[in-house]
């Protein structure tokens, strides 16, 4: 190869190795059309100087294959001007704005260093590994960074006090985030569909978790609960990888949502804050694994579908104040031998306890009435082979209402129940009577509720009226034709009371 020849490779190959559609560009804000010229097929820009909402809808819409921009060294301005290409007028400053850079194939992205916000939806889409989030950020919004589906690791710095609903929305592949700073709510769907999430922690400020803001994320084995929160959002953590939950330190937890525990089949234990009244239809549906709950006490009632196709626990609701059991709320459960009635329970729903794997017995010893049952409560449940235990007093009847005699029923002995306030034994002095038609019950301290049943365990709501000293109560009971009832006292100071009455 002669001299010529050599110097000819060389400079083609320098020219090889030097991108030939990267550009250096210094611009003010609104002329970076002019700047770029002829060369919108630029796949590699580097600008400095100041930029604003025109720009970045140029560098969206009419530079397309760009794989590389660097923004460090500029600032966005304001912008107040003519309609742009999307009918925008203005756009705030130091704020990257609302769709920014949607859909660019960007791998390398460097943003403007002095920005406070990151608009709705700026970065959607982009094909990001990593991105780096300037210190001065305060806000990232609705699905800034949504379905960037290369995105493996993010950051968040301790500037970040608020974060837009669907943020990261759909990041398959995002791993960890460290959230440095102090936002208030991890909003709905901000995590949602981030298949691969295993590591974020989030910090103490945390006092709600919107809908489906972690759902999907079935690498997320652990999550720390923060004490102060207050509300889990609907679908939270449906179809999730948690394998615990315990929220005992969320003292002020005043809500559980519907479904959002939902479909976790890896979760084998929930631990639920003592002042907790109230869990969402469906809450842990389908958790396959979980045989442990620690119920809190003042749960009044199981809502429809609860811990449908759990593993099941035999203690459930053992010492709790438990009223009803909901539609489908233990059904198909799998691990379950034995079960524990509260003494509080008076009614079971369609369904509720449907198609349970063989168990042994059910303990109703500390019954003070025949719980009122729905439709096919036990389902295909062959129960001539399961025992029932309930009160010596209450043997008869229960051998008289449908479902409830084709058990095994014994008399119980021994059985009781842990519940605070409530004694199953509690015969406080209650007089009840009838006055005609209308039923008047008298008690030495405040009534606070009083539950009427028939002798097949069926509850009647009937027209009531509490007393001036709310010591006594009357009933009319025009509308109801039996001549048996069984009238179920509860009291203020926690004890309860029942009595078999004729009319």
């Amino acid at each position: 190869m002669n001299l010529s020849t050599r110097i000819i490779t060389i400079l083609l190959a320098l020219t090889w190795a030097v991108p030939a559609h990267s550009l250096v560009i210094k611009t003010e804000a609104g002329g970076l059309r002019a700047a770029i010229g002829a060369s919108k097929d630029a796949t590699e820009l580097t600008v400095s100087g100041s930029l604003n909402l025109a720009d970045f809808e140029f560098l969206a819409l009419e530079m397309r294959k760009l794989t590389a921009l660097d923004l460090s060294e500029t600032t966005v301005k304001p912008y107040n001007g003519t309609a742009t290409f999307t009918g925008r007028t203005s756009g705030k400053a130091d704020m990257l704005p609302d769709y920014a850079l949607l859909g660019l194939q960007l791998t390398t992205l460097r943003l403007p260093k002095g920005i406070k916000a990151i608009g709705d939806g700026a970065l959607g889409g982009i094909p990001l590994k990593a991105i780096e989030i300037p210190a001065t950020v305060t806000s990232i919004g609705n699905r800034a960074f949504a379905e960037c589906t290369a995105l493996e690791v993010v950051s968040l710095p301790a500037s970040v006090s608020s974060l837009g609903e669907g943020a990261f929305k759909g990041c398959a592949a995002l791993k960890t985030v460290v959230i440095s700073g102090t936002p208030d709510s991890i909003a709905s769907y901000t995590f949602a569909g981030c298949r691969s999430l295993a590591t974020i922690q989030l910090p103490s400020s945390i006092k709600t978790i919107g809908a489906s803001a972690f759902n999907g994320c079935a690498s997320v084995g652990t999550m720390n609960f923060p004490a102060r929160l207050t509300r889990i959002g609907e679908r939270a953590f449906n179809g999730s990888g948690l394998t615990k939950a315990d929220l005992s330190a969320c003292r002020s937890l005043s809500a559980i949502g519907d479904w959002s525990f939902a479909e976790c089949s890896l979760l084998t234990a929930v631990t639920l804050p003592a002042g907790l009244t109230r869990i969402g239809t469906g809450s842990f549906f389908n958790a396959s694994s979980l045989t442990h709950t620690d119920l809190p006490k003042e749960i009044e009632r199981i809502p429809d579908f609860a811990f449908a196709g759990a593993a099941g626990n035999g203690n459930l609701i053992k010492d709790t104040k438990v009223k009803s059991i909901g539609k489908f709320s233990l059904a198909d459960w799998s691990a379950v031998q034995v079960f524990t009635l509260p003494a509080t329970l008076s009614e079971i729903e369609d369904g509720a306890m449907a198609d349970w794997s063989k168990p042994d017995s059910i303990k109703g010893g500390t019954l003070i009435v025949v719980p009122a049952l729905g439709a096919d409560v036990w389902g295909a449940l062959d129960k001539s082979d399961v025992v029932l235990t309930v009160k010596e007093e209450l043997k008869n009847e229960f051998e008289a209402t449908p479902q409830w005699q084709d058990f095994r029923i014994e008399i119980a002995k021994g059985e009781t129940g842990n519940l605070p306030g409530i004694s199953a034994d509690a015969s406080p002095a209650i007089e009840a009577y009838f006055d005609g038609m209308t039923l008047k019950v008298n008690a030495p301290v405040g009534i606070t509720e009083v539950h009427l049943h028939d002798t097949a365990g069926r509850l009647y709501l009937l027209p009531a009226s509490m007393g001036d000293d709310g010591k006594s109560m009357s009933i009319d009971t025009s509308a109801w034709d039996t001549r048996v009832m069984i009238v179920r006292v509860l009291l203020a100071d926690g004890s309860a009371a029942a009595l078999k009455l004729y009319r």
